[in-house]
């Protein structure tokens, strides 16, 4: 029969017992383990940014083919107006240079934008997929505006 004094000895003996090394024993594996988790954190967070820089290129190619669809509407436009008076030619000229404005603003957002984390890149993207549709919306509508205006005998001549 076991009393309470060799209970607590058997406790106190087996929860030493259990300690596997010496205090700097133990510093010493925990430092090897922060290091390895470090290490991971460290791959992680390139696999991360490599991943994400991967997106914002691959968006980047994206916008660009858009934008070079856009510009021959733009340039369809411009041969169009040639072909029109003078008065609705400035007219039409005036539309044609806020395009191509818009077009150089929406490059230029692009081009400087700075990667901040994965929050800001959504919430960039989903408002420049806005713009980027909205300029596209405008190029298309003007150029089926001008289509309308061509009168029977311009459409017969072509």
């Amino acid at each position: 029969m076991v009393n309470n004094k060799d209970f607590r000895h058997i406790t106190v003996t087996g929860f030493i017992g259990d300690n596997k090394g010496t205090p700097a024993k133990k510093v010493r594996n925990g430092q090897r383990n922060l290091k390895a988790a470090r290490e991971k954190v460290s791959a992680a967070k390139k696999d991360f940014n490599d991943a994400f820089d991967m997106a914002v290129n691959e968006f980047k190619e994206e916008v660009s083919e858009k934008i070079s669809h856009t510009e021959v509407k733009i340039q369809e436009l411009k041969n169009k107006i040639t072909d029109t008076s003078k008065e609705l030619g400035l007219i039409y000229q005036d539309h044609i240079d806020k395009l191509e404005y818009s077009k150089k603003m929406l490059v230029n957002k692009l081009d400087e934008y700075k990667a901040m984390g994965a929050e800001d890149w959504k919430s960039f993207k989903h408002h420049f997929n806005d713009e980027i549709e909205d300029f596209e919306s405008s190029v298309t509508n003007f150029l089926q505006q001008l289509k309308l205006k061509e009168s029977p005998q311009d459409k017969k001549s072509a």
